[in-house]
């Protein structure tokens, strides 16, 4: 997983929830965080005039929500589905918004504190960011190590090179797919969400090595959408990547 930090701030700044979930920043300063998030917006909302979203710095990227009079913001590796994080934040703003109600009405918290600590609230925290709750009902499904072990008969049968299959949220139900295809499927994802076509029902690609793409969309029991990419050999012809890729979503389809 590459998102590695949680940040709560009221709108004036004051950080009340943080929470890392990776050693490249687990001796991160607070106060030095959000002060510099605050600031940023200010600026945006004020100088440019336009809502911040998105903040990428070198290699890692800031996305920001803003809701009622806090500012939520998760921290992680550019390389992140975009999304996955989106899909996280609208979870996590629920999920923090049902607590910090509770804990105002019982009197459990005053406006102004830093640090909102709950063990229950930081576990559901950890298998939101993780995408648990969506992976799991997958996985729990009897069709799943059906499917699984079809692929990895394909993979150790030469067939083809690797292949993922993904949540339209951008949660990764299984992956056997090279680094850099991953990526790049990971990225495509993020375009087909920002720009409305998630149902573009196939695509094909040929990458730089001659290696071939396909990407298929696959209805999971008519209320969620999967992703399939299957990667093939240089040497697999257009026509015969267009049968093999058939043949496999028929065989999911009938599995699922």
């Amino acid at each position: 997983m590459k998102i590695h930090s949680l940040f709560i701030l009221h709108s004036g700044g004051v950080c009340v929830y943080n929470r890392n979930f990776s050693d490249e920043f687990k001796d991160l300063q607070t106060d030095l965080v959000t002060p510099f998030i605050s600031a940023i917006l200010s600026f945006s909302e004020q100088v440019i005039s336009k809502k911040l979203e998105v903040l990428e710095l070198s290699e890692l990227r800031f996305v920001i929500k803003k809701e009622k009079e806090f500012i939520i913001v998760i921290l992680s590796d550019s390389s992140e589905n975009l999304l996955f994080i989106n899909s996280r934040l609208e979870k996590i703003i629920n999920l923090f918004f049902q607590f910090y109600n509770k804990i105002v009405k019982n009197g459990d918290y005053e406006k102004g504190c830093e640090v909102i600590e709950d063990p229950n609230f930081n576990n559901q925290i950890d298998t939101l960011i993780q995408g648990e709750e969506e992976v799991n009902q997958l996985k729990t499904h009897e069709s799943y190590k059906k499917i699984i072990n079809y692929f990895t008969t394909l993979s150790s049968e030469q067939e083809i090179i690797g292949c993922a299959l993904l949540t339209s949220k951008g949660s990764i139900i299984y992956s056997s797919l090279t680094d850099d295809v991953f990526l790049r499927a990971m990225r495509e994802l993020e375009i087909r969400y920002m720009s409305g076509v998630f149902d573009l029902p196939e695509l094909f690609y040929t990458l730089g090595n001659g290696q071939k793409v396909c990407e298929r969309v696959l209805s999971y029991q008519n209320f969620i959408n999967l992703l399939l990419i299957i990667q093939f050999t240089k040497n697999t012809t257009l026509g015969m990547m267009d049968y093999s890729a058939e043949t496999i979503v028929e065989k999911i389809k009938s599995l699922l």
